[in-house]
């Protein structure tokens, strides 16, 4: 009879997993682990050579020993069974007769053995490599399927400008239909004015990468556009991206003229109008506050607020302005003094 089991590489528990004869209960009577100490599948566990036992009444006091005399198992190999050098399964082979196994019946069961375990590396060889096969064409996919859908241009070029790689976002930026219709353009041509290139290019020469570049380019219709870029340079290839930044830069501006009306009105306004912090210090103000306490701008900002006010101190004041609310208009009585010390009433 004949059975392998797998060896557990934690618990070192050896489960059968086929056999061959007729074992007669004998696997679901033993209890086989390499961990169990000076045991024929220990002692094959760790020298990793076969064991031969010529007649098994010589491992005294082995419960297993009854069971297999009974059975008729009088002697027996143990061969363990090897993947990359671990050992992850034994081989087990029995006879009736004592001192059974020759010289020639062992290397034929050696031979068995090497085979055993040439078979089973090949075999997790060709399944890792399918694995590893598998995985990396997922990756792939994976990967190119977020470079296709972000919302950033991803590209390659060479130091002559010629586009080696790109996605859908680049050629959608630039008024292309497809990557392949942007391949045929030079990046040169992308350039509202192509000295941004070579501004750019002599950075990248000296520097090896930028971040976070300004420039502004033209869609293939010459419509301006502004990028954001970040780019690297390694052997001859600028790899980047870019962000469309156009709508941002043109809310800027809105802002920046919306600012600068809200700063003439204020500047303009008849009354005196101060801003200052928690603590009274003046961080802003108007034409008309600097002119109604004689002070001048400059002074009024290296001021508190308390400097200039007759009726409370700091910490009066800072009670009252507790209970102003977000949002919601609140009024506050008092009196100002001029630089020539004349007050007057401020609401």
């Amino acid at each position: 009879m004949a059975w392998i089991g797998s060896v557990n590489k934690t618990t070192g528990k050896v489960t059968p997993v086929v056999h061959a004869g007729s074992e007669s209960g004998y696997l679901d009577t033993v209890d086989v682990n390499v961990k169990n100490l000076n045991s024929p599948s220990n002692r094959a566990m760790k020298t990793k050579k076969f064991i031969l036992i010529k007649d098994v009444r010589d491992e005294l006091n082995k419960s297993w020993v009854n069971e297999a005399v009974q059975r008729d198992f009088n002697s027996m190999v143990v061969i363990p069974i090897k993947l990359k050098a671990r050992v992850i399964a034994m081989l087990y082979i029995y006879s009736s007769e004592i001192n059974f196994f020759t010289h020639e019946e062992l290397d034929l069961i050696r031979e068995m053995a090497m085979d055993i375990s040439f078979a089973i590396t090949t075999l997790n060889s060709e399944n890792e490599r399918k694995l590893l096969s598998r995985a990396l064409i997922e990756s792939e996919e994976s990967y190119r399927e977020l470079v296709d859908n972000s919302i950033v241009a991803i590209y390659k070029t060479n130091l002559e400008g010629n586009i080696l790689f790109a996605n859908q976002a680049m050629a959608e930026f630039f008024g292309f239909r497809s990557v392949k219709e942007l391949s045929k353009t030079n990046v040169n041509n992308l350039y509202k004015d192509t000295n941004d290139r070579k501004v750019l290019m002599d950075r990248l020469l000296f520097e090896g990468s930028i971040k976070q570049y300004e420039v502004e380019m033209a869609t293939k219709t010459g419509t301006p556009v502004s990028i954001l870029l970040s780019a690297k340079l390694n052997d001859a290839v600028i790899s980047g991206i870019m962000m469309d930044i156009s709508q941002l830069k043109e809310v800027e501006i809105e802002l920046k003229n919306s600012e600068n009306k809200f700063r003439a009105l204020v500047e303009n306004a008849s009354d005196a109008l101060f801003v200052h912090d928690f603590k009274g210090k003046i961080i802003d103000l108007n034409k008309k506050a600097s002119e109604s306490l004689g002070y001048t701008r400059e002074e009024l900002l290296q001021m508190n607020i308390i400097d200039i006010e007759n009726d409370h101190d700091l910490k009066s004041a800072q009670n009252a302005w507790k209970k102003i609310k977000r949002g919601t208009p609140h009024t506050l009585y008092g009196h100002q003094k001029e630089r020539m010390e004349q007050f007057f009433q401020l609401k």
